[in-house]
């Protein structure tokens, strides 16, 4: 389903509805336009094999499939107000035989556009930042369950993340691109800001593992992260390089905890954070984690939310705490 406007000044898309497994590409708004998708709900569904594997990868046709459930093109300024995702994506299958491409956002052409108060869950990227879309800015959103990346940048892209809870990502902020591909950054780092973003394990290879926070090109990328929560240490990771290489991606940068969940100490065949992170430990780190989360959800009652999310407590909402950065409505 495709969605283009004719009008020339700036106007409100309402996308209402259960759109099951047809995509909806928004496009050529008018600048400043607002999509409304506080009342829609899109399937994002990668994989054609229920439990996909090597004798019946991700590209079966047993089931309907719906790679990209909303798109949002050549719309400069574009803000996108909510949206519930309801990611189909098999969680336990290995990563190898699971990757079909898929995100549940793809934001493209759009220099200066707003995420703002989205739920997803159970995807394979969620977030998608394409090329020609300097300024992004993803606040105010719910993400949790990605198999991939919880942000993929690979165009290099400026843009900001802030008071957003990312909780179950595979690997965090992908900004490196495919191997052979040169490209230029665009619009100046890219940052974090009041993020909770929680490393999870998934079958990787055979083996359960995390993959890194970010996922970065060693020459080119440029991040920030300031008042913010890196959670590691359910599983082992990925990559020790890759894991490395993206510290050193981090230039400005202020405030943030690093918990590592184990009983075990922080790796020393881990290459340790920047200064600007402390690490804490074991049960503090997981205290923290529990407190952050639940304060996050406590001050964000009017996002949506699936039948079996926790509730929000407004009244317990600690605004100085980490996740009371916003009380304000969803505009």
């Amino acid at each position: 389903m495709v969605m283009a406007a004719v009008a020339v000044r700036a106007e409100t898309l309402v996308l209402t509805g259960d759109f099951g497994h047809q995509p909806a590409v928004v496009r050529d708004l008018p600048e400043g336009s607002v999509v409304d998708a506080r009342s829609g709900l899109f399937r994002v569904a990668n994989s054609g094999t229920p439990v996909p594997s090597a004798e019946a990868p991700c590209d079966g046709l047993d089931q309907p499939v719906n790679h990209y459930p909303l798109q949002i093109r050549d719309s400069p300024s574009v803000t996108l107000l909510g949206g519930l995702f309801s990611g189909e994506v098999p969680l336990t299958s290995d990563w190898e035989s699971t990757y079909c491409n898929s995100a549940g956002i793809v934001v493209r052409d759009s220099p200066g556009a707003t995420v703002e108060g989205v739920r997803m869950r159970r995807v394979w990227d969620a977030i998608r930042i394409g090329e020609a879309s300097s300024g992004v800015h993803l606040r105010g959103s719910w993400i949790s369950e990605v198999r991939d990346d919880c942000i993929e940048n690979d165009y290099l892209i400026g843009g900001l993340v802030e008071d957003t809870l990312l909780d179950g990502c595979f690997a965090g902020l992908s900004m490196r691109p495919p191997n052979g591909k040169k490209r230029t950054p665009d619009g100046g780092p890219f940052v974090l800001r009041d993020v909770l973003m929680r490393m999870q394990g998934y079958s990787y290879k055979g083996e359960i593992q995390e993959g890194p926070p970010f996922k970065a090109d060693e020459d080119l990328a440029d991040i920030e992260i300031h008042d913010s929560i890196l959670v590691m240490g359910s599983r082992d990771t990925v990559s020790q390089l890759r894991l490395k290489i993206g510290w050193t991606r981090i230039g400005n940068c202020s405030g943030n905890l690093l918990l590592w969940t184990a009983d075990t100490p922080w790796p020393k065949k881990f290459a340790p954070p920047p200064a600007c992170f402390e690490i804490v430990e074991g049960e503090e780190a997981r205290a923290i984690l529990e407190r952050s989360r639940k304060n996050w959800i406590d001050c964000h009652p009017l996002i949506q939310r699936f039948a079996d999310d926790p509730a929000s407590d407004a009244a317990a909402c600690d605004r100085e705490a980490f996740g009371g950065v916003s009380m304000r409505p969803v505009r």
